[in-house]
């Protein structure tokens, strides 16, 4: 048995197991793609997902969307989703990661720019309401209720994490003024 440093122990061919399965979720969401950003999480023995979670398309803001750039035609995508009984935690970055890469456009590298996008549901962020009240997105579920964007830019996936309508991964020292 192995302490995995949270109170929960493992033995070493479960966790070989979850690592082994974790490298093949990771080799079929990269495909053909470089991986600029991997984010590999180590998931507790005793960790459980609410039976109550589930992600639905935010249909009324996704978009498809093209211009061209010197007789060069840029094709862009945005896919948007509500997680329903989001809870920040491993095991749920790990049941979205597992939907990007079942779900990821059927072929992202046809776009210059494919996004999926994750709120979490809430009384605003929510398909009914923001069909009736557009400017909420802007005005409250980006500030509010992103959580997750995956970032496909010709063929190279970029993650970013939010909290608050700030990015807490990639950490960046990075200042704009």
């Amino acid at each position: 048995m192995v302490d995995l440093g949270h109170g929960g122990l493992c033995n070493i061919k479960e966790i070989i197991n979850h690592l082994l399965q974790k490298y093949m979720l990771l080799k079929k969401l990269m495909g053909s793609y470089k991986l600029l950003i991997v984010s590999i999480v180590f998931i507790g023995c005793n960790d459980t997902l609410n039976k109550n979670v589930f992600i639905e398309s935010f249909y009324v803001v996704n978009y498809i969307d093209s211009s061209d750039d010197r007789g060069k035609m840029l094709t862009f995508k945005g896919d948007r989703f509500i997680i329903h009984e989001f809870k920040r935690n491993k095991l749920m970055k790990a049941y979205v990661d597992s939907f990007v890469a079942n779900n990821n456009g059927n072929n992202p590298q046809i776009y210059s720019q494919y996004n999926m996008t994750f709120y979490k549901y809430s009384s605003i962020t929510n398909n009914k309401h923001i069909k009736y009240n557009p400017r909420d997105l802007d005005r409250y579920s980006q500030n509010n209720d992103k959580v997750y964007s995956y970032e496909f830019y010709n063929g190279i996936l970029y993650f970013f994490e939010y909290k608050n309508g700030k990015i807490i991964f990639p950490i960046s020292n990075v200042t704009v003024e």
